[in-house]
């Protein structure tokens, strides 16, 4: 059967980005996505809304990018793989697991709004990270 893994989601940054350096020189820029459903209960009529949240890992020039463009608020979109993360609790011992994208595409989703009032589109051109670069991380899995 096969296999596909690619998603796009576009929100509001829920927090600045984060940009690091691995040791091995590789940058890395964590950030938070926030998504709103909004719906009209069709029982009550009543205006309703739920808001799911999705951390985003971006590598290389393309996070870096990522973090000098967007700040918390900026309405983006962002495409790339879902990946899982597992660990044990390190107080109670118990599994755990969260699931984040790693993008590989960004874009901004609307038009800046510069202090003046204005709006700077200037960085609305799609970002993509380029295909044969592999995530450090990837590197040391054994499977």
């Amino acid at each position: 059967m096969p296999n596909y893994n690619h998603t796009v989601i576009m929100g509001h940054l829920v927090r600045d980005p984060e940009e690091k350096h691995l040791p091995s020189g590789a940058a890395l820029t964590e950030c938070a996505i926030a998504v709103t459903k909004k719906w009209t209960n069709k029982n009550t009529q009543q205006k309703e809304e739920r808001t799911m949240f999705l951390d985003l890992v971006i590598w290389g020039p393309s996070g870096e990018r990522f973090a000098q463009w967007y700040k918390k608020g900026r309405a983006v979109m962002v495409a790339g793989e879902l990946e899982q993360d597992s660990w044990e609790d390190k107080t109670s011992g118990a599994k755990r697991s969260k699931i984040k994208l790693n993008v590989r595409d960004h874009q901004a989703a609307g038009p800046e709004k510069a202090a003046n009032g204005q709006s700077n589109n200037a960085h609305s051109q799609m970002s993509s990270t380029p295909q044969n670069v592999t995530s450090p991380l990837e590197e040391t899995l054994p499977f």
